[in-house]
């Protein structure tokens, strides 16, 4: 078995078929797919139990409601293919993708997590294609920067060697697992490439678990604030400290909106050397936390003038 495609499934009734369908029609045909019904109520568990009946190579999983993140530990245990993927049930997969991802991997085989493109699609039909240019790295910290792997930190977009992963799992519980998860797999990997081939197919769902995070931000925050953790909290040596500075102000923009959501809970460092944005000046003359609090009155000002 090549690979093995692991779909959570969640009270999806209405796209899942799009999802199943779009791994049907591809014209790569030495894969497995895992539906791991994460105890829907409606009526995903027979869609689920509908394909696997027409299908040898689809497998349904039914499990208690315990989060994404322990839907897909669930398709890691039971998968038996040489390489895994993910793709969520609200979403689906671009024609050719496996096949071109297959030979890809084949090509390199001491890439043990290779990236591809992948195309949101918003409520309002809007489409943002995101590619990449072909490289790879041995070094997780300067792919995480040089990538800006933290604007992507998606586990559908990948394609993983499953003995590589070992095991390696996501963090369960919690929302944004993605982020927290992806720090395990780099540390696990000896090389990871970026592909220009296959798509991966984002639809944006108003009702999905990202769409309703609210306050789980706070979630996203502990995440770059372990990664941070990692690094030293320093830009790491080999890197631009233009690069380090940007991706301190993408963690400090996800800082003041749990401040602004959840109220004072502060997990970023204050750092004094960077100035490229006006929030950046602002934390290394005020600190963090008056950052946050000047920010939160300004919100509340526009939300009230309009």
């Amino acid at each position: 078995m090549k690979i093995s495609v692991i779909i959570p499934v969640y009270r999806v009734e209405h796209t899942l078929r799009r999802c199943v369908d779009s791994i049907l029609r591809q014209d790569f045909t030495d894969w497995e797919m895992i539906l791991v019904d994460d105890g829907s109520d409606d009526a995903s568990p027979q869609i689920c139990d509908e394909y696997a009946a027409k299908d040898p190579r689809i497998r349904t999983v039914h499990q208690p409601n315990r989060g994404l993140g322990a839907a897909r530990n669930t398709g890691m245990d039971v998968a038996h293919g040489e390489l895994i993927m993910f793709a969520d049930s609200d979403d689906y997969v671009g024609e050719g993708t496996l096949g071109a991802l297959a030979a890809y991997m084949d090509r390199n085989e001491d890439v043990d997590m290779a990236e591809f493109p992948f195309e949101k699609i918003r409520a309002g039909g809007q489409s943002e294609l995101r590619t990449f240019t072909p490289r790879t790295y041995t070094d997780p910290i300067v792919y995480f920067f040089k990538e800006e792997a933290y604007t992507h930190s998606y586990a559908w977009n990948k394609i993983y060697r499953r003995t590589t992963l070992g095991n390696v799992r996501f963090v369960e519980r919690k929302k944004f697992e993605d982020m927290l998860t992806l720090p395990r797999f780099l540390k696990a990997c000896r090389k990871i490439g970026m592909t220009s081939v296959g798509r991966y197919v984002y639809v944006d769902n108003p009702d999905g678990i990202t769409a309703k995070a609210g306050k789980e931000l706070a979630h996203l925050l502990e995440a770059h604030s372990a990664m941070m953790d990692i690094i030293g909290w320093e830009c790491p040596q080999g890197i631009r400290e233009k690069l380090f500075a940007r991706y301190y102000a993408h963690v400090l923009n996800i800082q003041i909106d749990v401040y602004r959501l959840v109220g004072r809970k502060m997990l970023l460092v204050r750092r004094k050397r960077y100035f490229g944005t006006p929030k950046l000046a602002m934390v290394a003359i005020l600190g963090v936390e008056r950052t946050c609090r000047i920010m939160k009155t300004i919100y509340k000002t526009c939300k009230n003038n309009r």
